[in-house]
């Protein structure tokens, strides 16, 4: 699936950007929900068949440290090395990155999840005004005109959302461990939550778990159905690469399908039901794998890009930045994730050896 995630990476650069000549792919907020399903796939596979060993909790939590967060620092250095060629960005009420009058544990708040990740969801909750102070809008609209939502202070604004896989990777190792029926009803939970939630205040569960997690828990479903003897028998070669072409070109062309387009869980709904047919078709591919694991650098390190250049050429052209962020992530992908891809799985074969 790495060729699908690479799009939805490109489509969230897109969205955050400009359209490159009126194409914009998928919409931001629908492609990061699609990644959370994928996760849940990914997830549920490797928990349930690669950490078998007696230390295989130590083993996935520290392999999903070194997955994410070397990446993740290098996109905060190249993040601070743009505030810093930019003078800082300008904030509402101060000219530093902190306004005055924001308290020391206020600021400690916005650091740690800048730092660490943890937290960086939570962010969206708030707004703040340099003389109203905080205010809590669990993710709706600012209450007051001089308040700015407080994810204005993260140095990597979509890291929200591999905050949300944070809280994931942490109940994984757990989760596998449920029947199946437990695992429907939680999703079903969380789905009724972030129904609630959004008749209550829209847009309030975009940045909230519980809200989310029944997306990641659909995937771990899919990945379950891969392992059924109902899946092998239709999973013949045929129709594994129909499926899997049907749903990229799907993908790729929905802006172009009238009705479809405007209705995000149709896709959600053929995704998640395709997603095992989708694995089948590319899990043998090294260049897919190749081009997959772009996705992540690609999401993380086009949020520093894109502020370069509106704070120093006031554009958000979507190609320019596309371009430079691919030529980063490539880099970022061949010296530092590849490398240490190999040190995961070698860690992961020396935990199941035990």
């Amino acid at each position: 699936m790495g060729i699908i995630r690479f799009i939805l990476a490109v489509s969230v650069v897109l969205g955050h950007s400009s359209p490159i000549l009126g194409y914009f792919g998928i919409p931001a907020h629908a492609a990061v929900t699609l990644f959370f399903i994928i996760s849940g796939f990914y997830m549920g596979l490797i928990a349930t068949e690669k950490y078998t060993g007696i230390n295989r909790f130590k083993a996935f939590y520290s392999n999903r440290f070194l997955r994410l967060y070397p990446t993740y620092l290098i996109a905060v250095v190249i993040a601070l090395a743009v505030r810093y060629c930019c003078d800082q960005i300008e904030m509402k009420g101060s000219g530093s990155f902190f306004p005055s009058q924001m308290s020391w544990s206020a600021r400690l708040f916005l650091v740690i999840p800048n730092i660490s990740l943890f937290g960086s969801d939570w962010v969206y909750f708030f707004h703040f005004g340099p003389d109203s102070g905080w205010h809590f809008s669990l993710g709706g609209n600012a209450p007051d005109v001089d308040t700015v939502r407080a994810s204005r202070y993260l140095l990597i604004p979509p890291a929200w959302s591999v905050g949300l896989e944070v809280w994931f990777y942490l109940l994984v190792p757990f989760l596998v461990q449920w029947r199946t029926i437990f695992v429907v009803g939680v999703a079903v939970i969380s789905f009724g939550i972030q129904q609630a939630m959004e008749a209550s205040i829209p847009w309030s569960s975009y940045f909230f778990f519980p809200a989310n997690f029944g997306y990641f828990l659909i995937g771990v479903l899919g990945y379950r159905f891969y392992r059924t003897d109902l899946f092998r028998r239709y999973a013949t070669k045929k129709n594994v690469n129909v499926i899997f072409f049907a749903v990229l070109a799907n993908l790729i062309l929905r802006q172009y399908i009238p009705y479809y387009r405007n209705y995000p869980w149709q896709m959600y709904l053929m995704f998640s039901l395709s997603l095992p047919f989708l694995f089948q078709a590319s899990k043998n591919s090294l260049w897919d794998r190749w081009i997959g694991n772009l996705s992540y650098p690609i999401y993380i390190i086009h949020a520093p890009i894109l502020i370069y250049l509106e704070k120093h050429f006031n554009s958000k052209d979507g190609l320019l930045t596309l371009s430079l962020t691919l030529v980063i992530s490539i880099i970022v992908l061949v010296f530092v994730d590849q490398p240490l891809d190999r040190i995961r799985q070698r860690r992961i074969d020396r935990v199941n050896a035990f």
